[in-house]
């Protein structure tokens, strides 16, 4: 159940903030629909997608093929959710009005990294891969609950500590993709361990990077952009009174 529903939680609280975000642009009721009705439609054939590929065990290592296909499905969806940001303008203006305590709020969600620590109690993950991926999820589940209600509240360090948040949100996907990468029984292999990170390349568990890492890394994305953009406008206190 975190496995799966976790990212889809949060998936369904991304669609629920950008709805909400766009009533309050000023976009036609019809741009605003079609937009979040186009990126509800992305997750779902996102998801479903991913879900029959993995169950075809797509994503688990073939000699046959020469390269790495994980690692390239964590970043297609990323590179289809940057084209389609900078190609419609809607999408953009309705979610530059996300508040960033949703953006950030949103990530309590990987609290449910528990689930790794789980497998690892039953030996069905190494703990090389299962701690720092499930403590440092966790750790930035529970961080995104104090620095959303930082901004809840306008405090002025909300920038620094988001900023900081980001950082090590990304941090931690990154830390843990390379170990999962690394501790896989593929030619790339330069973690030796048993039982090695296989398991994160099958149904269920396979969803997490292939789904929940790109999500939380879009949230990430835009948070750190309304940061920048703030800076750029004067500070948090300009940008809170516009």
């Amino acid at each position: 159940m975190p496995v799966i529903g976790g990212p889809l939680l949060a998936a369904c609280l991304f669609v629920a903030a950008i709805a909400r975000a766009a009533r309050a642009t000023r976009l036609p009721k019809s741009e605003g629909a079609a937009a979040i009705t186009g990126f509800a439609l992305f997750l779902v054939v996102w998801f479903a997608g991913y879900g029959y590929l993995g169950a075809r065990g797509i994503f688990a290592f073939n000699p046959a093929v020469s390269f790495p296909v994980l690692p390239i499905a964590v970043l297609l969806p990323l590179i289809v959710a940057v084209v389609a940001f900078q190609t419609f303008p809607a999408l953009r203006a309705i979610a530059d009005r996300i508040p960033q305590e949703q953006l950030i709020g949103i990530q309590i969600v990987r609290l449910m990294g528990f689930a790794f620590l789980l497998l690892l109690a039953q030996s069905l993950l190494p703990p090389v891969f299962a701690l720092p991926a499930g403590l440092g999820d966790m750790f930035v589940g529970f961080e995104a609950i104090v620095v959303a209600r930082l901004y809840a509240r306008r405090a002025p360090t909300a920038p620094a500590m988001a900023l900081l948040w980001n950082a090590l949100g990304i941090v931690d996907f990154a830390v843990a993709l390379a170990i999962g990468f690394l501790a896989s029984t593929t030619p790339f292999q330069r973690i030796h361990v048993i039982p090695s990170t296989d398991l994160i390349t099958v149904l269920p568990l396979v969803l997490v990077p292939t789904f929940g890492v790109p999500l939380f890394l879009m949230m990430h994305g835009l948070s750190l952009r309304r940061i920048l953009a703030e800076a750029g406008a004067g500070g948090f206190a300009r940008a809170n009174q516009s």
